[in-house]
């Protein structure tokens, strides 16, 4: 066809809901997905194949909304194991739309002309067990918000039930393509509270099944795909196997047919606490993949790569039409970096297995962690002895938890004179150590932004240790001959750490300090 058509009748819209049916069949629910059937058969488009007219008006040739819906449409042609295939046709010039002439018009619509709360509509015409019709329209301003039209619609666009930055086209267009080659909304809405469901393309509430991965990637869900590969099976020459795993980025809630974005509990802990995260795998896929890593990663920003922590992992199976969807609980290191972070998932994050995209494996939390820090406890340094007459620089000390607690800030509370602590390593330097027949008792605080943490510990200068060489030897005894002035006459040059008792002299006083330090 050429993208003329005859002229019909306008045509009015009273309807309530997003999907209305416009002819005589049922809703069956089959398998993974709601397909519709006459007397007993599914009801499909003959070969497999349906014409698609775009309104020139809503979809430009080389506009991005002429890009987006063929997308769309290229979304569920590209479905591994299924022969179905969309093609189009531009308009020259906008019609009245008939839902039974035979066209599968394409258009926008003033939001006027919907009811409240409707994002597009969809009518399906049957001629037996073979689809006529199919008209699909599109509000022209839901909600009052409008659309965007970001080919990778992230959190703050396709939350829920109102984002203020415009609904997502590409996701409202899929999702109506689903029924235009005879899909319903999967659930289709009248199941008793807690009836099983899975996150769809055709889940019945925006976002539909959002998009995965962390690329924010629309694609075609598991539960759709298997619904496709029902209506429309691969009856040609059998094609090779394609793998295909993805990581969804939305979870069923509380409510029938509503998700919501992944989530982690609790926004705020400590190292060594339990973090739930919660997540969505699936085989998009045509074959079986077995024994495939999914690794749980702490990110430092918006993109989870596997250089990130790794939290944790799970091993999965996963056939064909295969889809989980669960919440992992990850006991977390008992030391940790504090601070604000991402939280994301990878599955086959090993990458043993070759997948016909790679973009779509890793899924991240929209909201982000924090690991809360620890005020600082100090592990106490053991007793130190150090030389005499030399200059001196402790060892730093240590935190008990030396990623979470840090950075802090080191201070001195109880010191010999002229020693100093360095504020960011907290290691003591003495330049000039003087003997004593006692120890000093060193005392530090280290501070950071949860609190303060102190401790103390006894440094000795070694008495007698005329040489400096830290030890107690006949060396010292010999070299204390030459410093032995007596009481009250002033200390020679390189005397000083002769001097045990501090008086300002050598004496016999000063030897009995050497001998008892030298031993019997």
């Amino acid at each position: 066809m050429n993208g003329a058509k005859p002229t019909n009748m306008p045509y009015a819209l009273a309807v309530l809901m997003v999907f209305v049916g416009a002819a005589s069949f049922d809703a069956q629910r089959c398998r993974a997905a709601t397909v519709y059937q006459f007397n007993g058969q599914n009801i499909v488009w003959l070969d497999a194949k349906s014409t698609r007219f775009l309104s020139p008006t809503a979809f430009p040739t080389d506009s991005m909304s002429e890009a987006l819906i063929l997308e769309s449409m290229a979304l569920w042609n590209i479905v591994p194991g299924s022969d179905f295939v969309f093609s189009y046709s531009p308009l020259d010039q906008d019609y009245a739309i008939n839902n039974y002439d035979g066209y599968n018009d394409t258009a926008v619509v003033a939001a006027a002309q919907l009811d409240p709360g409707v994002l597009g509509l969809t009518f399906l015409v049957n001629q037996g067990a073979e689809w006529y019709d199919t008209d699909v329209v599109f509000s022209d301003a839901p909600d009052g918000v409008g659309y965007t039209l970001d080919a990778n619609p992230p959190c703050d666009i396709v939350m829920s039930p109102r984002p203020t930055n415009g609904y997502s086209f590409l996701l409202v267009a899929t999702h109506e393509m689903g029924h235009a080659l005879g899909l319903g909304h999967d659930p289709m809405g009248d199941e008793p509270p807690g009836s099983p469901w899975f996150v769809a393309t055709m889940n019945p509430s925006y976002p539909a099944g959002g998009p995965v991965g962390q690329e924010n990637i629309v694609e075609v869900h598991t539960d759709d795909r298997a619904g496709l590969r029902i209506l429309y099976p691969d009856v040609g020459p059998p094609q090779p196997p394609v793998a295909e795993l993805a990581s969804a980025g939305y979870v069923m809630s509380s409510r029938l047919g509503h998700v919501e974005p992944l989530s982690l509990d609790p926004p705020s802990l400590y190292p060594g606490e339990q973090l739930a995260v919660s997540s969505v795998i699936e085989n998009f896929g045509s074959t079986d993949i077995l024994q495939v890593r999914q690794g749980f990663y702490l990110s430092p920003d918006a993109v989870v790569e596997t250089t990130d922590e790794l939290l944790g992992t799970l091993t999965w199976d996963l056939v064909v039409d295969d889809a989980f969807s669960f919440v992992a609980t990850i006991d977390l290191a008992q030391d940790m970096t504090s601070g604000v972070f991402h939280v994301g998932a990878i599955l086959d994050d090993l990458s043993q297995v070759t997948e016909e995209y790679e973009d779509n494996n890793a899924a991240l939390v929209c909201q982000t962690v924090t690991i809360a820090q620890h005020q600082p406890t100090i592990v106490a340094p053991s007793t130190q002895s150090i030389a005499c007459g030399q200059a001196y620089t402790g060892p730093a000390p240590a935190l008990a938890l030396p990623l979470n607690m840090s950075p802090v800030t080191w201070t001195l509370t109880e010191a010999p004179p002229g020693m100093t602590a360095d504020p960011a390593t907290g290691a003591v330097s003495w330049p000039a150590p003087e003997p004593t027949a006692q120890p000093y008792t060193v005392g530090l605080l280290a501070t950071n932004a949860a609190g303060s943490g102190a401790t103390t510990w006894s440094l000795s200068v070694m008495v007698g240790d005329i040489d400096g060489n830290g030890t107690v030897t006949r060396s010292d005894v010999s070299l204390l001959s030459v410093c032995l002035r007596g009481p009250e006459s002033p200390n020679g040059r390189g005397c000083d750490c002769a001097d045990g008792d501090r008086d300002g002299d050598v004496d016999l006083r000063d030897m009995r300090i050497l001998q008892s330090a030298f031993g019997p």
